[in-house]
């Protein structure tokens, strides 16, 4: 690395997106991009594993994850690949296709981002514990089904733009203040036990709501799409 604008560009590979490990791009070791601005972009098809830490340094850093992202376990050792976004206002647009024990750290600072983006019609599964230390969360496009406390994580705005924010089964997703300005919740009757969406504050500026009554043998019985305290 260096102090200056540091680009690290991951081109495609092909569709198959589970290309025999010796096949993907690699950054092995520890990584230290330094200060600046610095960007690791895995474009459209890349795929790359990180091999131990890979450091951002303090800056107004970003990483776009448009390809396929592998944190594994290094062969012949018990340490994971990592990627440190360090100090600053960092941003991390991704898709679902972060595989592997590691974890993507905002670092320190009151203003990392995660947008999440996917340009396909699949659905996109997202847990929490592979990102850390984030205050804000953006969904831009794309259908997603998030998993876990995000609240507990630190992020402290969800916030839905674009897309399909999908409530469709039995894992709880939870936020502190959720905002939605456009795209759509979707929400599926199909089974009782489907899980609400949980925040302490539901903002609504835009958007819709979608409510999926699929036909049932049994449908009477009270469904919760949307649990919150506060309301506006």
């Amino acid at each position: 690395g260096s102090l200056g604008k540091d680009q690290i560009t991951i081109e495609s590979q092909g569709l198959n997106r589970n290309l025999d490990d010796s096949k993907r791009a690699k950054i092995w070791g520890s990584v230290q991009l330094g200060v600046g601005d610095d960007r690791l972009h895995i474009k459209l098809d890349g795929q790359l594993n990180v091999y131990g830490d890979l450091a951002f340094g303090s800056g107004s850093d970003h990483l776009i994850n448009a390809g396929v992202l592998s944190l594994p376990v290094e062969p012949g050792t018990n340490s994971y690949g990592n990627i440190l976004m360090g100090p600053g206002d960092d941003i991390v647009t991704t898709n679902s296709y972060i595989s592997g024990p590691g974890f993507i750290d905002g670092g320190e600072g009151n203003g990392d981002v995660i947008n999440f983006s996917a340009s396909d019609g699949l659905v996109h599964q997202f847990k929490v514990g592979k990102v850390r230390n984030f205050e804000f969360a953006n969904q831009k496009s794309g259908r997603w089904d998030y998993d876990g406390d995000y609240k507990a994580a630190g992020i402290r705005t969800m916030t839905v733009e674009g897309g399909q924010f999908l409530v469709v089964d039995s894992e709880h997703a939870t936020f502190d203040h959720f905002v939605i300005k456009g795209g759509e919740i979707f929400a599926s009757l199909e089974s009782k036990n489907a899980a609400p969406l949980i925040a302490n504050t539901f903002d609504y500026q835009g958007g819709s709501l979608v409510i999926d009554a699929a036909q049932q043998t049994s449908p009477e019985g009270t469904y919760t799409v949307i649990k919150s305290d506060s309301q506006s």
